[in-house]
């Protein structure tokens, strides 16, 4: 897995956006470059990487980050792909996936499954790599951050 595992990143962006009281995509955008770079980042392509921000934002917004004390949103995952784009549709998914007993540490795999069924509920054909959404889903999920239905 890549440094977007580390679920910290995530849940600091959360706790910045909870501070803020806001929650539109420009204010994600600014909370996880901060958390990136208060953490000790240093590489700009890192800290601006779309898919795993996008990731991150998603399972926020709808409710699966436990510490974030959000909502559970019960979103099909055509409505997560079209109201929060593919990304947040892939970790939603893998989620979905890693919750019915998939291992965590097997990204291909998961990658593979997670390609299917967006293909089959999106009607859209997936990207080639899943260039980090994946990797927040299984940060959150093995630090024990994700919050279920």
């Amino acid at each position: 897995m890549s440094q977007y595992a580390d679920p910290d990143w995530v849940l600091g962006a959360a706790r910045r956006m909870g501070d803020w009281g806001r929650e539109d995509p420009a204010s994600w955008a600014e909370a996880w470059r901060r958390t990136y770079y208060e953490r000790g980042g240093n590489n700009r392509s890192a800290a601006e990487r779309g898919s795993p921000r996008s990731a991150g934002y998603g399972l926020w917004f709808v409710g699966r980050i436990r510490e974030a004390d959000r909502p559970f949103r019960r979103l099909s995952i055509y409505e997560v792909d079209r109201r929060l784009g593919k990304n947040a549709a892939y970790a939603e998914l893998a989620l979905r996936f890693l919750q019915g007993g998939r291992d965590p540490e097997d990204l291909k795999e998961l990658w593979l499954a997670v390609r299917k069924a967006f293909r089959q509920e999106t009607g859209r054909d997936p990207a080639h790599a899943q260039a980090g959404a994946l990797d927040v889903a299984a940060g959150l999920f093995l630090g024990d951050h994700v919050q279920w239905d």
